[in-house]
């Protein structure tokens, strides 16, 4: 799909979206993450029936797009998860060509730090 396309299907500029912004989140709404493939790709033991899992996986992307909301986050799986992504975002940008750019340390912690904790604490 060109940005053209989900610019006209979304209202979204994709060419324009942050990471972690508001619309970064609605278009990830659905959207199967690469954190989460293991759990598309899992094949039953036995028989045809999907894994738990897996179903529990679809049945959380189905409910993102109906609902609009994604569901709530565990901080300690961000928090590593943006470690891993600083360490690996030179070797993205050397392999590929692409600058990658974010949301600054001081911007990220003030706006998404009352959102993390309240998440955090809800589970």
């Amino acid at each position: 799909m060109t940005p053209d396309i989900i610019l006209q299907r979304t209202g979204i500029d994709v060419r324009a979206v942050e990471q972690g912004d508001d619309a970064w989140h609605k278009l990830r709404l659905g959207v199967i993450t690469a954190s989460e493939v293991h759990n598309v790709i899992a094949k039953p033991r036995s028989g045809k029936k999907w894994p738990d899992m897996k179903m529990s996986y679809f049945h959380t992307l189905l409910a993102e797009v109906c609902t609009g909301v994604a569901p709530e986050v565990n901080a300690k799986h961000w928090v590593g998860k943006t470690v891993r992504e600083r360490r690996q975002s030179p070797c993205f940008e050397f392999t590929s060509g692409v600058n990658v750019t974010g949301i600054p340390d001081h911007l990220s912690r003030r706006k998404y730090a009352h959102r993390l904790l309240s998440r955090w604490f809800m589970q």
